[in-house]
């Protein structure tokens, strides 16, 4: 999940990664997307790797669709808030 990032997102992977891998994850995070419409895969991934105990092994990265990766993916997760701002035309 969050490893297909590792090329393409190479600064905002590693940054997240070592905060992992250190233990020294803040108390929140906030996403710019600069109208990125694939923004919120990369977030997803990221938050899938903090929460899920199959995800945030490094050992493997696949989860097998536990409850928290199945809250997540349908926006049912109560700690995670999406702020969007009103389009303008």
């Amino acid at each position: 999940m969050l490893d297909d990032y590792k090329e393409t997102q190479e600064v905002a992977y590693s940054l997240l990664m070592n905060s992992i891998k250190k233990n020294k994850l803040s108390h929140a995070y906030l996403f710019n997307s600069n109208n990125n419409e694939n923004v919120m895969e990369f977030i997803f991934a990221f938050i899938k790797k903090i929460l899920c105990d199959d995800c945030n092994t490094f050992i493997t990265d696949k989860c097998k669709n536990c409850n928290i990766c199945t809250r997540i993916d349908n926006n049912n997760y109560p700690e995670i808030k999406i702020i969007e701002t009103d389009s303008f035309v």
